[in-house]
């Protein structure tokens, strides 16, 4: 008796989960290509982009980074997306290293160090 009990309340939880996931939209899979995946910025912080190639049409993304000193932004040219990510001038005489997530896909970001404090 208790295999059936244990059955029949497998069988009200898959079906309350099944029930309660009808009405959301599928996520699609996406993969995003991103070209190049490591950047280099001199001291004085600069502009580079970064071209994404998305696995389809319906993937979308944003850029994003936890780091104050990067700024990404989202841009198409002539049909194709770019990342165009912008670095602070480093403060002092470390060289700092960082990151940009399209998706789950990481640009690394270099930065020499400065070769004077900034106060």
């Amino acid at each position: 008796m208790k295999k059936t009990g244990a059955t029949v309340l497998l069988l009200i939880i898959s079906l309350v989960f099944a029930a309660g996931r009808q009405g959301q939209a599928q996520q699609p899979f996406c993969i995003f290509t991103v070209d190049p995946r490591l950047l280099y910025f001199e001291s004085e912080g600069g502009i580079d982009e970064v071209t994404v190639t998305p696995s389809g049409p319906e993937c979308i993304f944003e850029p994003r980074t936890a780091y104050y000193w990067i700024k990404p932004s989202l841009t198409e040219e002539l049909g194709r997306k770019v990342v165009r990510i912008e670095v602070a001038a480093a403060p002092n005489l470390a060289q700092r290293v960082g990151a940009v997530m399209v998706g789950t896909t990481q640009i690394e970001i270099v930065q020499k160090a400065s070769d004077h404090f900034s106060w």
